[in-house]
């Protein structure tokens, strides 16, 4: 059987997005690979991981497109339950979310 594991967003600055997801979202960091370049937030049975530019080189040899903040956004989604979601997006801009768009009930 298989089953999904885990998803990894591949950011610029591992510690300072670990530190938007924990105050945005009150997310608590799993897991820190000793060389700084991945880790994990608890999130529940799939695991959101977060991975440096510089190990997608290594990963991804034939290149990919890194998440810079200041270009659209990558064409993937994941989604986080909450029970307001007006006030979590609210609570997500205030911790440095980019608005792209307001959130549909």
């Amino acid at each position: 059987m298989t089953q999904f594991s885990h998803t990894i967003v591949y950011v610029a600055d591992i510690q300072r997005t670990l530190s938007f997801y924990e105050l945005a979202f009150g997310l608590a960091v799993r897991f820190v690979h000793e060389s700084g370049l991945y880790a994990e937030l608890d999130t529940g049975s799939t695991k959101l991981a977060l991975a440096s530019h510089a190990l997608g080189k290594v990963n991804v040899p034939n290149g990919f497109r890194a998440n810079v903040p200041s270009e659209p956004p990558a064409g993937i989604v994941f989604s986080l339950m909450v029970e307001d979601v007006p006030q979590a997006f609210r609570h997500a801009v205030a911790a440095g979310a980019q608005r792209i768009a307001e959130p549909k009930l």
